[in-house]
């Protein structure tokens, strides 16, 4: 009984110090890019800069091209 007690005892401390730590890591990510900002607002990765200045053409969907009906029929045979 008392090695379980240990084992979540141990699970809750480990927990607790990764939350802590992942919490002060994105802080200090955070107070860095403000400070290397120039006006303080914080960056933009270059990516997001790009996308606002240039339109994106190209969609990674297909669109739909009216309604395909031969795929229900295929359907229609398989239930009989």
């Amino acid at each position: 009984m008392g090695s379980i007690v240990g084992i979540i005892a141990c699970d809750i401390i480990l927990t607790i110090l990764i939350t802590i730590s992942v919490f002060c890591f994105a802080t200090s990510q955070k107070k860095r890019s403000i400070r290397d900002s120039p006006d303080g607002r914080g960056k933009l990765p270059s990516t997001m800069s790009k996308k606002k200045t240039a339109e994106i053409t190209e969609s990674p969907y297909q669109e739909l091209h009216g309604v395909q009906s031969d795929v229900y029929c295929d359907l229609q045979h398989f239930r009989k």
